[in-house]
């Protein structure tokens, strides 16, 4: 099955060093590590939205909502069923508080939620191998396991991200309020 979500999308440094690693990974696999070419990080997977719902309910949060920042950590793991290998982000205050008020909010505009991405069980991570063999992430373990992934994310959107059989693609991309005013 094919997912969409809501998501926020990386600012544009660590967007490209995202983009970078995939093509490192994509490389050494001889494979794309994952079925996405856009940096993120999650909040909200469903198998559909009711996009009109979910537009006025994006439109809202943007409005109330306050940019802020988060932090990455290191890798983690994932397994099963679908092994992931992604870059972790610190569940700060801020961070769980955000998820929660759009997960209850989108959640309205949804059909066939995501477990997983509930806020008591959500794991914030921007994903860098997904679904493919246990070779396939011992490969990116050594790829990447000594690399520093202390990068400081500043969060200032709210976008949807929309699957298709061909891949996803950014439907729409709110910008939060600025942290201060």
């Amino acid at each position: 099955m094919v997912f969409s979500g809501v998501v926020s999308l990386l600012e544009e440094r660590y967007s490209r060093k995202v983009m970078a690693i995939w093509d490192e990974l994509r490389e050494a696999l001889r494979q794309p590590p994952v079925p996405t070419t856009i940096p993120h990080f999650t909040y909200h997977l469903a198998g559909d939205y009711d996009s009109r719902g979910l537009r006025t309910i994006g439109d809202s949060l943007a409005i109330e909502g306050r940019g802020f920042s988060t932090w990455t950590n290191g890798l983690g793991l994932f397994t099963h069923p679908k092994p992931v290998l992604y870059i972790s982000l610190v569940r700060n205050l801020e961070l769980s508080r955000f998820q929660r008020w759009v997960w209850y909010e989108v959640d309205k505009a949804a059909e066939g939620s995501v477990d997983y991405y509930t806020p008591e069980r959500w794991m914030p991570h921007i994903t860098l191998i997904e679904g493919l063999d246990v070779e396939a992430l011992l490969t990116g373990i050594r790829l990447l396991g000594a690399r520093d992934f202390n990068w400081k994310l500043d969060v200032d959107n709210l976008a949807f991200i929309r699957g298709t059989d061909s891949g996803h693609k950014v439907e729409f991309e709110l910008k939060l309020q600025p942290r201060h005013g």
